[in-house]
This record gives C-alpha cells, structure tokens and sequence, in this order.
C-alpha cells in the first residue's frame, strides 16, 4: 500500500460488503477497527504496523477468516473473541484461522481459548498480555508459535505433538521442562528458549539439521556443543550463561554462523578459530576459557560486535586497528595493552570497554566518536582532560575510575546538551561543584569518590532521577534541610563516608541543625513529603556528624526501604533510640506517641562503631547485624535487650566496647544460665605486650562478638590475670596497672591494710576485690 493519512472510519466500506482482502500493513492509516464489522466475507486481514486502535471482538462473528496481522497495533481486547466454538445464534464456526498475528498490541487473555482450532497453523502473541498453559495448544497443527515476553507456561514436552513445527520462541516465559522433547521436532529452523526453566543436554538437537537460528541463554542446559556440528544452517547462537562445555573448533564447520554469543560458559579452545568463520559479525565470549592472542582476529575487520571481557586473551590493541565498522568492543578485565590512539578512526563505535586492562594514551582520541553511547576505561592507564566529552548528546555511560584522567567537572556538564546516566569518575583528578549536575536531567548513577569535587550536598536534590549518588572521600559539606523532603525519589544509594583509599569521610556534616531539625523531626506519612522513600543504603562513617544519634534516626523513621546504615566514628553521641513502637513525636504537626516506624521493619544492618553512645533502648527487630564496637563511653543496654537480641539470631558485635553494671550482669545470667557459653580452652591473648590469656564465647553457641576482658573478664580472664602478675603484685602496690588493652587496674593498697600485704583489684563495673598478694 502507498502511504496513507485515511481513517478506517473515513473509507466507505458499506460499498465494500463482500471485501475479502484488506491489507493497510506499514501505513499511517488510523481508526477503530470497528469500521470492519460489516465485512462479512473478510478471509486476509494486515493492518500490521499501522495506527488503528479498537477492540478485536469485531472479529468474533467473521467466520471466513483465515489471515489477521494485527501486529504493532493498539488493539485491544480479549482473545476469546477467536474461539472456535460454534457462536451463539447461528450455529456459525470459526474454524479457517490459520494465521493469527497480535504481537507488540494490547490483546490478552487465556491461549486455552485455541485448543477448539483445528487448523490453526500460525500463532504469534509476543509481547502482549496473553497467559495459560501451552498444554491447550496440543491439537493446533501448528507449524510456527511465537509467544515470547508473555505469561503463558507448561511443559515443554507438548512440542512433541507438532512434527512439522518449523518456528517455536517461547523466550522469556514460564516454560519448564526437559528439552528432550524436542527430538521429535527434526523440522526446526527456529528455536528460542531463553530466559525460562527449560533445562536437559543439548544432544536433543543433534538431528536439527534445519536449525538456523538458536537461542537457550540464560537455562539450565547443558552438554558439549561438539553435537552441533551437523547444524549446518546455524546462523545465529545464543548459549551464554547456560552449563555447556566443550571446545570452539567445532564452529569450523559451520561456515554461515553470523552470531556466536557464549558467555558465561565452560567452553575453551582458541581464539584462532574464528579466523575462519569468514561470515561472522558478532561474537561474544566474554567469561569463557577461550584464549589466545588478538592478533587472531586481525583479519576479521567486518566484524561488529566484539565481546571477549574476562576471557585469558592477550595482545596489543593495535590489532583491531583495520576494523573501522565495531560498534561494540569490549575487552575488559584482559591482558590487552597498546595505546588507545590505534582506535582513533573507529568513530562508529557506540559502545567500548577497556577497563582493567593494561591499555595507556590520552582521551583526546575521542574528540570525533559523536556517536559513543557508553565508554569503560576504568583501571585503566589513560590520562587526558574529560572536557572532550563535553555537549555529547548520545554518551549516556561514562566511566574512568581510577585513571589518571582530569578537568572540570562543570565543564562536562555546562549546559542540558548531554545524555549522561551514569558518570564514574571517582579515584581521579576531577574536581567541580557538584550543583552543576543539575544540568544532568538524565542522571541515575553518581560516582565521584575520592576526588576534589566540592559544594553543599544539597546539589543531590537537583538529581531527580538519581538512584545512586557516592561521594565518599571527597569535599562535599553541608546537612540534610527542609528541601529534601519530597525529593530524591528514586535515590536508593547515598554514600558521604570514606572512600576506598582514603580513611576519611566527607566534610559533610549530614545531621539537620536549627529550622531544619526541627522541620525534619516533624515526621510525614504521606508519599509526597517522606524524606528519601526509596533509600536502601545509607553510608557516613568517618563524615564529621558531631551530634545526637536519634537525629540522624527519627527523620529516617518513614523510609520503608532503608535496610543498612553504616554510620562508624562520625562523633555521634546519645542514645538509640526505640523504634518499635516510636517515642512522643511530632507527625503532619501534631504530637504523637506510639507510631509505628517503617524503619523498624526494614533495617537489617546498624554500625555504630566508634562513637559516644551511652544507651541502646532496643534494638530494631528487622536489624540482623548489629555491630558496636569501640564504643568511647561506657554502654547501657536496656534491660532484655541483649537477651531478646541473641534469641532472635541477630548479630552482634560488643567488641572492645565496655558496658555498665546492668548490661554486664544481664551478660553474667546468660552465661550463667547456659545460653552463651565460653570455649573449653583459652583462647583469646590479649593486645598487650606481656599478654594474657582469656577463654572467649563458643562461636557455635552465640552470635555475640566481644573482646573477653571488656566483656565478663571476672568470668573468662582473671584467674589467667592473676597467675601473670602474682610474683610481682607486691612490687606494685600503689601502682595503676591501666595498659593499652587491659580491662582491669591494681589500686594502691588502703592504709589500713598495708602491713597486711594485700592489693585491690579494680574489675570495670564491679566494686574492688582484695586479693592476697603475699
């Protein structure tokens, strides 16, 4: 058909009653099919392609169809509307389908519908809402079924009811079973299967002499692909990430492969091999233990589609250099090396990774990749000024950690002219104000640690998009204040704390002070104003926090998706408090008292370490990992809540963390009473120079970590103490013994009792205990 601007509803059909073809395919024509209706007589319809919308049950009384491809349309509906039972009234059936094509279009409904389809040959409901099990699809004598991106499922071993299938993509759906099944289906030129449940050796396809086309990624498949030798007509193959083994020579046999993707696999052999495979335009064998030089592939220069990432290939990159048409190339995790400069006329590449490799040369060779869409050059030797990105309305991933690249990041991002969704320039020498980001509209992931960049974290708040946001290490100040409430909505990740090489945090300070405290502390309920509703992570050890612990909680209370917050020697100080149910708060502007907490349903890991707490009021229930250590004041657990915590399962690290009176004597009743229990031998030295020796808890028996003689030492060090110092108590007697590590001191003897020749040992929490010395 010519191009066409006509309405279905603007062409008289009335004058058309006893039309038998209709074919508007790949056209602008629009309207409702409804306009159909009268067309008694239609056999062919194809409309695919086109922009007609409307509900197929117009077609539930068009007895003489044979043919309908409405594909890539908006029609709707259910499928019913093709049953092939007889219709109500007339007694009519609707048993001349043949061909029915829906995909990409809004259809849905049950395939069950088709098991009264005698004739049906032709089935293609890809991409749509259809579902049911292909067990009803047993008496179609089908030779193509193309159900792909849907909800349908069943057992695979019903394909051994169609012999003379040609056609079958289940990709993608609930389809389980043994591929077996399909030796019965030597007539198979077309095979999809990936991204379901299928499972078996692939020796079932050692009869597949038609196969063209093969895809099983991402199942349980397994076996060696020496047994696709007879195949020929192999075109296309996709068996990554499945179990399959053996070894790539065998692809000297099949001369037309144009696709070859193997990733994830156990095969092995050498790269050599596809020297020969005069045809191939892709290849993907990344995560394999195919190797060899690149030089290999230095004649291949019409390939498109290079993929060889962890695989123990070697080589310089300068043999690629002849094949101008890439446009995907990754080689990371690699013994690559060479300079990047070989590339420079390879402009057509959209996609390129190098990281972890050993290649060098200066970013200046991108100057004219216009169409670079995603670039890896991370641990890499690269250096050169980023600004050569700069107004690239196509680069969408940029990566270049740990390089030695450089420059402004204002001035990648001057303007809206960019399309960046991920940028990773951490471990660099980057530097810039972090607000000019706003001018990043697309941005999702943020990675800028260990670098110079600068500025209020407030700029996160311009990042409307962002899912996750580090800038460990780096120069960023500033507090959470009123306006990031409602904001951030897709923030999942948000790191200010130390980096990888660096030991300290960002300047950020994070807590809100003053108005904005007290803004936040007036928690919200409703999904516009809850502050950070998607944070998972949160992360800002070593950030100078320098206040109360319940201020970096109670604005937290709503994010129902919060699962860790690692907040370790940032000067927090006070309590923790409890969140199940929360304490007299301010919620929507009024005081309540006894609201649940979202948070304490979804955080699992707490750290703490480091800081100046001096009360834990409960423990979170959902909280698994608890960890405490290095506590610089003496910790208060409330009553039962060690106990209730250990019962639980959760992990709890005390250590060197020393706890009052109470906490100790709760700790005393769970060892007394059995529910802890300490190691049959001494286990445990402790730090100082003439160390001695502890038992330590039975691993088996706790999920408590501690250091013994902060712990119980009364109870697992002081005999092994005393048999240490014994000879030389009396030497001492006025004498603190208080070294780096030890837990205890030996006060000076009261007067009284000098001529008794007595010390006073001083246990932390416990009141002193005379101790003969003589």
């Amino acid at each position: 058909m010519q191009e066409t601007h006509e309405t279905l509803q603007s062409l008289n059909f009335l004058f058309l009653a006893h039309l038998q073809y209709l074919n508007f395919s790949d056209t602008k024509i629009e309207g409702d099919i409804r306009a159909l209706a009268s067309l008694k007589d239609l056999s062919s319809v194809d409309l695919s392609n086109s922009r007609v919308k409307g509900d197929i049950g117009v077609f539930h009384n068009a007895e003489h169809l044979e043919h309908l491809d409405l594909s890539k349309t908006q029609v709707s509906g259910d499928i019913r509307a093709f049953s092939s039972r007889k219709l109500e009234g007339d007694g009519k059936n609707m048993v001349k389908l043949r061909h029915l094509n829906l995909a990409h279009s809004k259809v849905s409904g049950d395939i069950k519908v088709f098991q009264h389809s005698p004739i049906l040959e032709y089935l293609n409901l890809q991409a749509t809402q259809a579902n049911g099990d292909v067990e009803y699809l047993r008496v179609c004598p089908f030779k193509q079924i193309l159900l792909r991106d849907t909800g349908v499922g069943g057992n695979i071993r019903v394909v051994q009811a169609f012999p003379d299938l040609t056609h079958l993509d289940l990709q993608n759906t609930l389809i389980f079973g043994d591929i077996g099944a399909l030796e019965a289906t030597q007539k198979l030129q077309g095979l999809s299967l990936g991204a379901t449940s299928a499972l078996g050796d692939i020796a079932a396809l050692r009869r597949a002499k038609y196969l063209e086309e093969l895809d099983l990624s991402l199942t349980d498949v397994s076996g060696d692909i020496q047994v696709l030798e007879h195949t020929k007509l192999l075109t296309k193959m996709a068996l990554d990430r499945t179990q399959v083994e053996g070894d790539v020579q065998v692809f000297r046999h099949l001369p037309g492969l144009i696709s070859l993707r193997l990733a994830s696999t156990k095969v092995k052999g050498d790269i050599g091999i596809f020297n020969a495979t005069n045809s191939l335009l892709h290849l993907h064998i990344s995560d394999t233990q195919v190797s060899g030089d690149l030089r290999a592939l230095k004649n291949r220069t019409t390939l498109k589609k290079l993929y060889l990432r962890n695989s123990p290939v070697h080589g310089n990159l300068s043999a690629l250099q002849s094949a101008v048409d890439l446009h995907e190339l990754d080689l990371s995790d690699t013994q690559i090396h060479g300079d990047i400069s070989v590339l420079e006329n390879h402009t057509r590449l959209f996609v390129l990774g190098l990281s972890s490799t050993l290649v060098t040369g200066d970013i200046a060779v991108f100057g004219q990749w216009f169409e670079l869409s995603s670039l890896d050059l991370s641990f890499s030797n690269v250096t050169g000024d980023i600004q050569v990105f700069k107004d690239r309305e196509l680069l969408k991933k940029l990566r270049m950690a740990a390089t030695g690249v450089w420059g402004d990041l204002g001035v990648l991002v001057c303007s809206s002219i960019n399309a960046f969704e991920v940028i990773d320039l951490s471990a660099t020498n980057v530097q810039g104000n972090i607000f000019v980001l706003k001018h990043a509209a697309a941005l999702r992931e943020l990675y800028l640690q260990d670098t110079q960049v600068a500025g209020s974290i407030d700029g996160i708040t311009f990042l409307e998009k962002a899912s996750v946001v580090d800038l460990s290490s780096t120069h960023v100040t500033g507090r959470l204040t009123q306006h990031w409430r409602g904001c951030c909505k897709h923030l999942r990740i948000l790191k200010l704390s130390a980096g990888t090489s660096v030991a300290v945090g960002s300047r950020a300070q994070f807590l809100p002070s003053g108005t904005d405290l007290t803004h936040l502390m007036d928690l919200r309920d409703g999904d516009q104003d809850i502050l950070l509703p998607a944070l998972t992570t949160l992360e800002v050890s070593e950030c100078p926090l320098n206040g109360e612990l319940r201020w970096l909680i109670w604005p937290l209370a709503y994010c129902e998706h919060l699962g860790s917050i690692i907040a370790v020697n940032c000067g927090l100080c006070g309590e923790l408090p409890n969140l199940d149910p929360l304490g007299p708060i301010r919620m929507n502007g009024t005081v309540r008292v006894g609201e649940p907490s979202k948070l304490a349903s979804s955080l699992e890991v707490l750290e703490l370490s480091g800081n100046n707490l001096t009360l834990i009021e409960s423990i979170p229930p959902s909280v698994r990992k608890f960890v405490i250590s290095s506590n610089q004041k003496r910790l208060r657990m409330a009553e039962g809540t060690l106990t209730s915590a250990l019962k639980q399962g959760v992990s709890i690290d005390l250590s060197g963390s020393k706890l009052d009176v109470a906490t100790r004597r709760e700790a005393q009743g769970l060892l007394k009473k059995g529910f802890i229990s300490r190691t049959a031998e001494k286990t445990f030295t402790s730090r100082e120079k003439d160390g001695f020796t502890c038992y330590d808890l039975e691993r088996n028996s706790t999920t408590l970590q501690v250091l013994p003689c902060d712990f119980l030492p009364e109870k697992l060090c002081v005999s092994s103490w005393l048999e240490r110092h014994r000879s030389t108590m009396h030497q001492v007697p006025r004498k603190h013994i208080q070294a780096k590590g030890r837990c205890w001191v030996l006060h000076p003897m009261p007067k009284q009792h000098e001529h008794q020749g007595q010390a006073w040992l001083h246990l932390p929490g416990q009141l002193p205990m005379q101790k003969g010395v003589s």
